[in-house]
């Protein structure tokens, strides 16, 4: 059987790393999970929670192990050549209220993600959303790459009423 990476959430990563489950929420708090569990619940990556503790100072596991792997920019160029085996299919496809449940707090504010460049693989009515289909793993870097831009910018009030989640004026 293959191994697959899992999804977990807060409090199996705070037993799994190690730490208090308020450390370990602390230093998700800004990063889009990469994932939804069963039951609708965000999830993420054991990597990906490492990483948030070492950027938080929490992260004395791990140091320089978990950035020899890459970081965004190498999780890419990992899709770029996994799309050229399977072009025509675009993986786990959302309509603007299964994007709401997953990632957004309501309608409002994904159509506000939408006039802001979130990209889509149909599109739909631009006032109401009805119509719109996202494909998942395009919506997760949309808004990792907002969420880090956004930071290294000094840019909280611009994320804020781009009402990003994890950013609050």
């Amino acid at each position: 059987m293959a191994m697959v990476r899992q999804l977990h959430s807060i409090s199996a990563l705070a037993v799994e790393l190690s730490h208090d489950r308020r450390t370990i929420a602390k230093a998700l708090n800004r990063i889009p999970p990469d994932g939804i569990r069963v039951g609708g619940h965000p999830g993420w990556y054991l990597q990906t929670a490492a990483r948030a503790l070492e950027r938080q100072g929490s992260g004395k596991l791990l140091s320089g192990a978990v950035r020899d792997e890459g970081g965004i920019v190498k999780s890419f160029l990992d899709r770029t050549r996994r799309r050229r085996q399977r072009s025509n299919d675009p993986g786990v496809i959302f309509d603007v209220d299964q994007l709401t449940q997953a990632f957004g707090p309501d309608r409002e504010t994904t159509l506000i993600w939408l006039k802001a460049g979130l990209p889509y693989w149909k599109e739909g009515d631009w006032e109401t959303g009805d119509g719109f289909q996202f494909v998942a793993h395009w919506v997760l870097d949309w808004l990792t790459l907002a969420l880090i831009a956004a930071d290294a910018g000094g840019e909280q009030v611009c994320a804020a009423k781009l009402r990003l989640p994890g950013v609050h004026e």
